[in-house]
């Protein structure tokens, strides 16, 4: 994949990179002519109401209005916190609870990425989605679990 280390792959929905391990699936928005395939991180999918934590790769949804709502507003929140308020790094570990509060989607998010992933895997993908340089050894390390 383009623009991301090997072994890596960055969720069309939260744009953060995360090793191959935290890869949830692929999932068809038809609403797009013709369909888009978005690639999810297992964190998207939870926060877009898919039961499944992982499901098998390939296998395709159709996004509802929600979910595609959903996916709009978390990008706009992430462009908030980035352009507007200059808040890139580790997107939003180190935002006030004053500008948390006014962001409820982006807080949900974030709780649940820090819910579900363990700590060396949250590191890593903010690493990565920063662009920092990480070795082949860490991803492979993280890949194995």
């Amino acid at each position: 994949m383009e623009g991301v280390p090997d072994d890596t792959f960055r969720c069309d929905v939260c744009k953060f990179v995360y090793p191959q391990i935290c890869l949830c699936g692929s999932v068809v928005d038809a609403a797009d002519n013709p369909p888009k395939v978005h690639i999810l991180c297992g964190i998207c999918a939870r926060w877009l109401g898919f039961n499944e934590y992982r499901f098998p790769q390939g296998l395709c949804f159709n996004f509802t209005e929600e979910q595609r709502e959903k996916i709009n507003t978390l990008h706009k929140e992430l462009d908030i916190c980035r352009k507007e308020l200059g808040l890139i790094d580790n997107f939003g570990i180190d935002l006030s609870l004053d500008i948390l509060g006014q962001i409820p989607n982006l807080r949900e998010f974030l709780r649940l990425r820090l819910s579900l992933s363990p700590q060396n895997i949250i590191d890593l993908s903010d690493r990565l989605t920063r662009g920092e340089f990480v070795a082949p050894t860490e991803i492979s390390q993280a890949n194995k679990g």
